[in-house]
């Protein structure tokens, strides 16, 4: 696992620095040559989508997600580990909804032949990589949830990485 979260989270830490260096490199250029970074925004709307699906597997794995802790307070037991777990289950299933549907997008996209206006990239190898980065989140939530069925104590399976 650990091999698979420096190889995910160093693929999205290069696409933030690359979005980083080549917005840097456009304003730099569109205020002191006048000239911008040719397809500038094409290239920052494809990382910004790649770097976003990136990172999702490993906010998933972590268990970052935005959460709410209204009700902490009065649920315990096993009660807090059912619902734990139902989120679990909750989560996976939405990230296999967005695995599916972007698969789908991804297949009208190859069919028509799309790509980005100015670099002429075709657009459905990125939806593809953002499907298959959203099935890895949702087998991930699928592991955690099993791993905190079998987790004795619902405080030690939620704020420990799994």
């Amino acid at each position: 696992m650990r091999a698979l979260e420096r190889a995910i989270g160093g693929a999205a830490a290069i696409l933030l620095f690359g979005m980083m260096a080549l917005t840097l490199f456009d304003v730099l250029g569109r205020t002191l040559l006048g000239a911008p970074v040719p397809a500038a925004y094409d290239l920052t709307e494809l990382a910004m989508g790649l770097s976003i699906y990136a990172a999702l597997p490993l906010t998933t794995w972590r268990r970052e997600h935005i959460t709410i802790k209204l009700f902490d307070r009065f649920i315990r037991g096993r009660v807090r580990k059912f619902q734990l777990l139902l989120l679990d289950v909750l989560i996976a299933l939405i990230l296999a909804l967005f695995a599916w549907r972007l698969w789908i997008q991804g297949d009208k996209l190859a069919d028509a032949h799309n790509v980005m206006i100015l670099l002429g990239i075709e657009i459905a190898p990125a939806v593809y990589c953002m499907a298959v980065l959203s099935g890895i989140a949702a087998l991930l939530s699928c592991v955690a949830g099993w791993r905190r069925l079998r987790a004795g104590d619902a405080a030690d399976a939620t704020h420990a990485p799994v």
